[in-house]
């Protein structure tokens, strides 16, 4: 497996451009490389840009809770989630995302094309960030979201989502290892991480957002 830290998406980058300055054939284009690699190496590509416009709205002001992963407030008085593309697409699930919103642009013209941002109101956002959390725990938890609220969040603006991903995680739909070992026809129980639970915390509100104290 290749390291992410590695540097070789810069590598295969510089190899991109070789092969278009020398008209060789080229799988990938030179834009779809950087998109992808910018994640792991702003320093070299640069950071993805703050989206202008939304459904919801011009953006006034926003706050960075990772690279491609912003939080705006639009000359509409509205706030929403911004996550890039190369991230939707990655670390989203299906069934989330489907809630975001897309620019009118980004629908006419097929946002797998465009490679735009997708957009979750605030009311909603709870859940995309859940998920996007799951990478991020060690960086996000304490200091950029206060992980009991944002499970208070989710059980109450979506409580059936809660559900779902606690009955995924009670009967071992979480767990790839033993479901691959199954496969195989290897008996193997399920391996339930208390963590993993959308838990409710009585003395915890609903403020996630620590940047947003």
């Amino acid at each position: 497996m290749q390291d992410d830290a590695s540097g070789w998406r810069i590598i295969d980058y510089e190899l991109g451009k070789y092969r278009v300055k020398n008209h060789l054939p080229q799988e990938q284009t030179l834009h779809d490389i950087a998109l992808d690699a910018a994640e792991y190496h702003p320093e070299y590509f640069g950071t993805y840009p703050v989206p202008l416009h939304t459904p919801r709205g011009y953006t006034t002001r926003h706050w960075t809770l990772a690279n491609g992963i912003y939080w705006l407030e639009t000359d509409l008085c509205e706030e929403v989630l911004a996550v890039c593309y190369p991230l939707w697409t990655a670390e989203l699930s299906v069934a989330v995302e489907r809630l975001g919103e897309q620019t009118e642009h980004d629908k006419a013209q097929g946002i797998h094309k465009t490679l735009g941002y997708i957009f979750f109101p605030a009311q909603i956002s709870c859940i995309p960030i859940y998920e996007l959390m799951q990478t991020r725990m060690e960086v996000w938890s304490g200091t950029v979201i206060d992980k009991p609220a944002l499970m208070n969040a989710i059980w109450r603006d979506a409580p059936e989502y809660a559900v779902m991903m606690n009955r995924q995680e009670q009967t071992g739909m979480n767990d790839l290892s033993a479901m691959l070992l199954r496969d195989f026809d290897i008996a193997a129980g399920p391996r339930i991480l208390p963590d993993r639970m959308i838990a409710i915390s009585a003395d915890t509100g609903v403020d996630y957002l620590l940047f947003r104290r």
